[in-house]
């Protein structure tokens, strides 16, 4: 099975075991879209290189997810799952410290398909 496999059941399971037990779900979202205007720029990706800044106008957005979904499923036992998932489209296709001056999750990733994984899974015997 692939990891992502394994993710989907766990959070099949977790679902379950909070839909029969006390427990409870927050989540939150963020979506954030910047454009910048044309500009003049003569040296843009001189000598071939591709990381410069396009002088045309162009659009960014990154988007984010986070659920954080808790259950008691014994007398004592808590078991919390926190999955995330982030898309972005950086400006020029930049990456790193390049994509991310103009939104700080921007160097996160450089997928516009969105991708999720599991921040925290933790048990905790009380």
């Amino acid at each position: 099975m692939t990891y992502c496999k394994h993710l989907e059941n766990a959070a099949a399971a977790l679902a379950l075991l909070l839909a029969l037990s006390c427990g409870f779900a927050y989540g939150q979202a963020t979506y954030i879209r910047s454009v910048h205007g044309a500009f003049p720029a003569a040296y843009t990706n001189l000598n071939g290189s591709s990381n410069s800044l396009l002088p045309q106008k162009e659009y960014s957005w990154s988007a984010t997810a986070t659920a954080f979904l808790g259950v008691k499923p014994w007398s004592g036992g808590e078991l919390f799952f926190a999955p995330e998932m982030i898309a972005q489209v950086a400006f020029s296709d930049l990456a790193g410290l390049g994509g991310s001056v103009q939104n700080a999750e921007l160097e996160k990733t450089g997928f516009s398909t969105p991708i999720f994984y599991t921040s925290r899974l933790f048990l905790c015997q009380t």
